[in-house]
């Protein structure tokens, strides 16, 4: 019961420090690398404007997605030669000249704005952190009514739409090229009759050397799982079901909980091997216990564009244990769930938990060579480049 009400805590905690309004949108970059000898004309990026004003005073980003990200659309740009306009993409006031050789935008008020005012010849690329949304809420919607149908629920309410269809139709429907985060998602853009290609997410965090590895991959069996709201579509909930009947195998949960799940669930999170640590990891002692007894890193759901926590964690030599919707883009390092039931994920985790230290080092280190080929910043850097080369 313990961790129960250390997530309803959570809950409370960040109710009453999150702010009611909306942030206000920051102020647009104009003009970037004007007066350049080879500039290719001008370039807008509909994005975040301030990771760029960092980045210029010297602060790097310290997340990569969306910030760094963000940076790494803007840096590209520039070493193309293009002078850059960079505006919010929540900005509805700016006024934009329009005469750009070149737009890439993320989904927002902002680029709906703007693409009527968009003349038809100019490029426009999407970048896409999330799936197409028609698919995302048709999987959203059936993993809730199978929750429903389990538990025995008849009034589970639907969560708030998390993708606005209208913005997301309007700059998929312009968009020339839509660079996607994953191949699940980029495959779902294509069948919607959509030009898309696969770009891999990444995570400033340095890759365990292989010594690191070993010195841990035999301290623990214990599995995480991270990730922030949307419980439900991530498989949060058939966690919680396979584990409570595992009671050997311990599961340690950073994430945010929803009031919804949490009374669905009250009984199962009173397991002595389910653990809420979302709240206590800003102890130093609870997140070297974590990192010490968790070499898996478990997701079982529909995740929306490839899970940041999970790129990271391959970077640690921590394990994927996942079904096909996570996208990891290799196989020798991680674990397969089947299918997104209880009974597949009790099997996925038996079969984690018997692999002897040798295979576990083995599979750690792949892990993080899957990273380090796939996740860092400069693989993403070179990604983007290539995408942008294509249109110049």
């Amino acid at each position: 019961m313990f961790t129960y009400w250390q997530a309803r805590f959570d809950n409370y905690w960040r109710s009453r420090h999150k702010s009611g309004e909306r942030r206000s949108v920051s102020k647009p970059l104009l003009g970037l690398g004007r007066g350049s000898s080879n500039t290719r004309g001008k370039a807008l990026l509909v994005f975040l404007p301030d990771p760029i004003r960092d980045w210029q005073n010297g602060q790097d980003p310290q997340f990569f997605n969306p910030h760094g990200a963000c940076l790494e659309w803007a840096k590209s740009l520039l070493r193309l030669g293009f002078e850059l306009d960079v505006i919010h993409y929540d900005d509805i006031i700016t006024q934009i000249s329009g005469d750009y050789e070149l737009v890439v935008a993320h989904v927002g008020p902002a680029i709906s704005r703007i693409i009527p005012q968009l003349p038809s010849h100019v490029p426009l690329i999407r970048y896409a952190t999330t799936a197409h949304w028609r698919w995302f809420e048709e999987q959203t919607t059936s993993r809730y009514q199978d929750l429903a149908e389990r538990r025995g629920i008849s009034d589970l309410t639907l969560p708030t739409r998390l993708l606005c269809p209208e913005e997301e139709e309007t700059l998929d429907q312009r968009a020339n090229l839509i660079a996607s985060l994953g191949e699940m998602t980029t495959k779902k853009f294509c069948e919607a009759g959509l030009n898309a290609i696969c770009i891999n997410n990444a995570a400033y965090i340095n890759a365990a050397t292989d010594l690191e590895i070993e010195k841990k991959v035999n301290r623990g069996r214990a599995f995480l799982y991270q990730g922030g709201t949307g419980c439900v579509q991530k498989g949060l909930d058939l966690l919680i079901e396979a584990f409570a009947q595992e009671r050997d195998i311990p599961l340690y949960l950073d994430t945010v909980i929803e009031e919804d799940l949490l009374d669905v669930y009250r009984k199962e999170l009173s397991s002595p091997n389910i653990h809420f640590v979302r709240f206590s990891q800003r102890l130093k002692s609870v997140r070297n216990r974590v990192e010490a007894v968790c070499p898996f890193l478990i997701l079982s759901g529909l995740n929306s564009g490839q899970s940041t926590a999970m790129v990271a964690g391959t970077a640690r030599g921590r394990i994927p244990v996942v079904s096909n919707t996570a996208d990891i883009p290799w196989v020798e390092g991680a674990i397969r769930i089947e299918d997104s039931d209880t009974l597949s994920i009790r099997k996925a985790i038996r079969k984690a938990v018997s692999l002897d230290d040798n295979t576990l080092l083995r599979m750690s280190i792949a892990a993080r060579d899957g990273f380090e080929r796939n996740f860092t910043p400069s693989v993403f850097a070179r990604n983007i480049d290539d995408i942008l080369k294509s249109f110049v």
